[in-house]
């Protein structure tokens, strides 16, 4: 069985080995059947190997998908349909963690008082609060702060 990961594209090798009809006359499709829905994927088909570029699925399906399908690579030429691989494919979902920080809502302290220690002789003492004083006399502010 093979496994894809969903969010990753992947290419795909087969060995071919052709009997009875011209190889430049054959196109193939890789088909992937998810949830009553058909996904196609033309193939590249070389002298000795059949190759499919599969892109990254997360484009087209959602991580909810994943799972076991049924998968097929059909090849056609001249007036000849053949089915020369199918089987089970496994689509993974790499595990994933989010973690989204929420705002944390704190109360700003409405009174907030500074305090300062003074030192003279050896004494400590502590100040006053700061009251904030208001004055109509602008350059006297404008020189205080």
């Amino acid at each position: 069985m093979l496994q894809l990961k969903l969010d990753e594209a992947r290419e795909l090798l087969f060995d071919l080995a052709v009997e009875g009809i011209d190889k430049k006359l054959l196109s193939g499709t890789f088909r992937l059947k998810i949830n009553e829905i058909e996904y196609g994927f033309p193939c590249t088909i070389t002298e000795d190997k059949i190759k499919v570029s599969i892109p990254a699925l997360s484009s087209v399906l959602k991580e909810g998908n994943a799972g076991i399908y049924r998968a097929t690579l059909d090849i056609v030429g001249n007036n000849t349909f053949l089915v020369p691989w199918n089987d089970t494919i496994e689509i993974k979902v790499d595990p994933k963690v989010v973690a989204k920080p929420e705002p944390v809502l704190e109360e700003v302290a409405k009174d907030v008082k500074i305090k300062a220690y003074l030192t003279s002789d050896n004494k400590v003492e502590e100040t006053k609060p700061v009251k904030k004083t208001t004055t109509k006399n602008t350059s006297l502010r404008n020189k205080l702060f």
